[in-house]
């Protein structure tokens, strides 16, 4: 009995070692698939945070280009408007010359029509004595003759047209009208 008893108690305790190494195959797959998941998790978690930076900066990086461009854009805009201005200022410096030039034209020509005018005075005034001096000439000529028609000896009349040929030609040299 002892014999089976030892039996029964080898039985025992080898069924106690096998139930013991399931617990303990069972335990380490427990924690072999619990470690597994934790670290399948951390991978999962990992890929999350990595795909977060990832569109943060991608985020980042569009701000960065549509900054760039808004600022592309304003300094476009802002040499428009100077090139703008500068057109305009051309212009202005432009419309400035033309009408100096204008000015210039305008006195050039009173300054040459007021000469021509002077010219022309000069012309008609000449014309006018030249006028004048005929008609005295005229008037002269008739007294003179109108003397010898009276009778007046040849030899006064001839002293009276010297005399006065003398003093028209004075009187005609000094501009008198």
């Amino acid at each position: 009995m002892s014999d089976k008893q030892a039996q029964q108690d080898a039985l025992r305790a080898q069924r106690a070692f096998e139930a013991y190494e399931r617990d303990w195959r069972r335990k380490e797959k427990e924690a072999a698939e619990k470690q597994a998941q934790q670290e399948s998790e951390l991978r999962q978690e990992r890929y999350k945070q990595q795909r977060a930076r990832e569109h943060a900066i991608a985020i980042e990086a569009q701000k960065m280009k549509q900054e760039f461009y808004e600022n592309l854009q304003r300094q476009k805009e802002v040499e428009e408007k100077l090139k703008r201005e500068e057109e305009m200022r051309a212009l202005k410096n432009k419309l400035y010359a033309q009408e100096v030039k204008a000015q210039i034209k305008g006195k050039e020509e009173c300054r040459r029509k007021g000469r021509e005018d002077f010219f022309l005075e000069g012309i008609r005034l000449a014309h006018e004595r030249k006028e004048k001096k005929d008609k005295i000439d005229q008037i002269k000529n008739r007294k003179i003759q109108e003397l010898r028609a009276m009778g007046v000896p040849e030899k006064y009349c001839s002293e009276i047209e010297r005399q006065v040929h003398m003093t028209s030609k004075h009187f005609f040299s000094m501009g008198a009208k």
